[in-house]
């Protein structure tokens, strides 16, 4: 499994497939910007997830190997190690070809897994987080990020909230600047504390949980504008945030109602999910009053 060959296979794979007895399939592709999942339904891949799965089948030490033909003498089968009905199935595909290794029990009281590549005449005991990074179904492999980005990349973000007006925020000659409007001499002080504060909350945010797609067989294929009014996310009570840096796409995001735990549903990732984030971050954009407040606002550096 360590060979050479192998490893480039793995690397250069276009697809990936992982199967769980009763439980929905995975379907990963490769993209021009990274792994995308496709199945059970659409959604971003957690890069580092694929990753960790693939280098675990090429990198992690092989404990042990048993041949058939010693499994034939010792009066054994693969079967008898959960090869038969394994937990999980991975196949790797780069074309028209395909690699499947099969993951079965668990070596009793001891840190491996029993495994075999169909076609190969020998049962591997491998390190058993290749089984823990592989059997985790498809939220384990779907991306928790949202915004993709360092805080001293972002340059500019708007906040608009429900019926109020959009507000604009510019960061000039490393201070932060409030445009109300495309008027640029009109810019007044920012308070910069409260900013990076903010800034430095929303690139921390993760999805907590994942609300839409889920895979149901009645949810829709895009994001509806009943889906999101049912979560607050529509144009009439959501607050949208959009984030620009140097030459990047903008994000964009939408923050909808409470949810259960101090979460508020959002809307991420390109209006391709409903998630839910921590709850502060609505009220940091919402209720934090960003202007610079300092009877002198400079800083005594550019005094």
């Amino acid at each position: 499994m360590h060979s050479y060959d192998f490893r480039t296979f793995c690397q250069q794979a276009d697809r990936i497939a992982v199967e769980r007895p009763g439980r929905d399939a995975v379907e990963l592709r490769r993209t021009d910007s990274g792994w995308r999942m496709v199945e059970p339904y659409a959604a971003e891949a957690a890069q580092a997830g694929v990753s960790r799965m693939l280098d675990s089948l090429v990198l992690l030490k092989i404990v042990e190997t048993y041949s058939d033909k010693y499994l034939l003498k010792a009066g054994r089968r693969r079967s008898d190690f959960g090869l038969a009905n394994p937990s999980v199935k991975i196949t790797v595909s780069k074309g028209s070809e395909s690699v499947r290794v099969v993951l079965g029990d668990r070596v009793p009281g001891g840190e491996g897994v029993f495994a075999a590549v169909e076609g190969d005449g020998t049962m591997y005991v491998l390190d058993r987080r290749v089984l823990e990074f592989s059997d985790v179904g498809p939220d384990g492999f779907r991306s928790r990020e949202i915004v993709k980005r360092r805080t001293g990349e972002i340059e500019m973000f708007s906040i608009k909230c429900a019926g109020g007006a959009m507000m604009n925020f510019v960061r000039s000659d490393g201070r932060w600047m409030c445009r109300a409007d495309r008027n640029a001499s009109a810019d007044t002080p920012a308070s910069g504390v409260k900013i990076e504060e903010f800034l430095s909350a929303l690139v921390k945010s993760e999805a907590r949980s994942f609300v839409w797609p889920v895979g149901a067989s009645n949810e829709p294929q895009v994001a509806t504008a009943p889906l999101l009014a049912g979560y607050g996310l529509d144009s009439e009570n959501g607050v949208a945030l959009t984030i620009h840096d140097r030459g990047l796409n903008p994000v964009r995001m939408v923050l909808g109602n409470e949810a259960e735990g101090g979460l508020v549903y959002a809307l991420v990732q390109d209006s391709s999910a409903v998630v839910t984030v921590d709850g502060r971050l609505k009220d940091l954009a919402v209720k934090s009053d960003f202007s610079d407040l300092r009877v002198f606002p400079f800083d005594a550096a550019g005094v």
